[in-house]
């Protein structure tokens, strides 16, 4: 196999899409002042005053690096009392070196779609079924209906939304749902693609939200213990972790058939597939807590967790070959729209070297913002890069998007 020098690999990309993040028109160099590391930051107000990375759980880049996908919104403490809510999605293709818009349905009933980054496509659902657009041919277009809503999905209820975050298994067959019923019901399953069909896995009088299907097995999700109606909450229902013995019941595997509470001695929050998946990360950012703060890996069948990041996170993703954990971490007290710092880790030399070691707050306690101002990191392209969010004093987002390969050598034995 011929190894790629940074530059070389670049200067390759280059040749093959017009531009890469490090040479785009659309961006322009952004250096951390403590750590020196390097980011591209897509050029401010391109797109909107706010240029936002997705959800860490959506990756939003493609395999081969021609797109990159983010929101776009309006500076929601610049236009008056209200905040204004709506986002559009943007996308950059770096064969034009451009940004165009896919514009969606008004109310898709989806927190986010997915974007297959092998294909290119990205994929929505609605009331009227499943829906997938093909970035490079026509992202304004619907690709011909992929799946018609199941009726026997339709038959389950009046539904608030059909999926948090929208996932397909590994082979494109299977769209999963954590869906929401108006009346305090939720039901889990998935959509198989081919035979347009609905298999529910799980019905419940709690919420599993933040669903994810595994990307490699057909036949397992996971979800997170969102919310319980206080007149329906069991004693099993609530978060009990920092009591002698106790465990925190947020996180629960969702087969067909039913679902499977993984009790953890940590408390947990924002849990993700490794990229393999054999196993599952979350992250702990309650020191009272018997094993404290960190990264936590437990395999999939396994029973005791073992944490592969130590220091305080809220969000956190795994490279591909589970060696390096990229992070974020609130700084000083957190809000939406508190001050961040992103960081990246090496587990084999366990060192660290921060990506942004702070961002500013957006704004104020007192002043909240509602477009889930969080840096979300997310390692995309085949762990190329890192994109994630900044935020500035002023109230405006920023897209970040950092090479990994500077980072991998920071953080190497020998330097």
């Amino acid at each position: 196999m011929v190894k790629l020098s940074v530059l070389s690999f670049v200067v390759l990309c280059s040749s093959v899409w017009g531009a890469t993040p490090e040479t785009s028109r659309l961006f322009e160099k952004c250096v951390d002042a403590e750590s020196g590391v390097v980011s591209y930051k897509l050029k401010t107000g391109l797109a909107g005053e706010n240029q936002q990375s997705f959800y860490f759980t959506q990756q939003s880049m493609t395999a081969d690096g021609r797109f990159l996908l983010f929101n776009a919104s309006k500076n929601e403490f610049a236009h008056g009392p209200k905040p204004d809510k709506k986002k559009t999605l943007k996308f950059i293709d770096f064969e034009k070196d451009e940004i165009g818009e896919i514009p969606l349905p008004e109310k898709p009933k989806t927190g986010m779609g997915y974007l297959d980054c092998d294909k290119g496509e990205y994929w929505f659902i609605n009331e009227n079924g499943l829906f997938k657009r093909d970035l490079a041919a026509a992202p304004d277009k619907d690709i011909p209906m992929v799946a018609p809503l199941p009726a026997a999905l339709a038959a389950e209820g009046d539904f608030h939304r059909y999926a948090m975050h929208l996932t397909l298994s590994g082979d494109r067959t299977k769209a999963f749902l954590d869906a929401a019923m108006r009346n305090d019901t939720w039901v889990e399953g998935v959509i198989d693609i081919p035979s347009k069909s609905w298999t529910r896995w799980h019905k419940s009088d709690f919420e599993l939200a933040h669903g994810q299907i595994n990307p490699v097995l057909n036949d397992v999700a996971i979800c997170a213990l969102q919310f319980t109606p206080p007149e329906k909450k069991s004693s099993l229902r609530h978060w009990n972790c920092s009591k002698p013995g106790g465990v925190c019941t947020r996180i629960h595997l969702v087969r067909p058939g039913g679902e499977t509470m993984v009790k953890i001695p940590t408390h947990a929050t924002h849990e993700h597939w490794a990229q393999d998946g054999k196993g599952f990360i979350w992250c702990c950012n309650n020191n009272t807590v018997t094993n404290g703060h960190g990264v936590w890996y437990r395999t999939l069948e396994g029973q005791t967790p073992e944490r592969i990041y130590p220091g305080t996170c809220t969000h956190a993703t795994m490279s591909g070959d589970n060696r390096y954990v990229v992070f974020d971490d609130v700084v000083g007290k957190g809000f939406r729209g508190s001050g961040w710092r992103v960081g990246f880790y090496d587990r084999t030399t366990q060192r660290t070297v921060f990506i942004r070691s702070k961002n500013e707050p957006l704004t104020t306690r007192e002043k909240p913002s509602v477009l889930h101002p969080d840096p979300h990191p997310q390692f995309v392209c085949r762990d190329r890069y890192i994109i994630s969010t900044m935020n500035n004093a002023d109230g405006h987002m920023d897209l970040l998007v950092t090479p990994v390969a500077p980072l991998r050598e920071l953080t190497a034995a020998c330097r």
